[in-house]
């Protein structure tokens, strides 16, 4: 969807996750906030990468560069079992 158009170049991670919504009805909104807790926010994209410093559920309104957001949330659940498996390790 965000695909089609140059105009959405940032998103906040809130309607990142109502997109993934229509897809998948039941996706964790915590899985969308581990995620951009490491990301830079949009703002900071032409001067020194800037992590926000919200917590929790407010980081859901933060802007995000729409590419940085996908890749980072493809690999966060493609290695989300894994990451929980090491947490229990160590």
């Amino acid at each position: 969807m965000f695909h089609s158009t140059p105009h959405y170049k940032t998103i906040t991670a809130l309607d990142y996750h109502q997109m993934i919504c229509l897809v998948c009805s039941d996706f964790p909104r915590n899985l969308i906030i581990e995620t951009v807790k490491t990301l830079p926010i949009a703002s900071s994209a032409g001067k020194d990468p800037e992590i926000s410093q919200r917590v929790g559920h407010d980081l859901l309104f933060e802007q995000y560069l729409l590419e940085i957001l996908q890749g980072a949330i493809c690999i966060y659940f493609y290695f989300n079992e894994f990451m929980e498996n090491i947490r229990m390790l160590f």
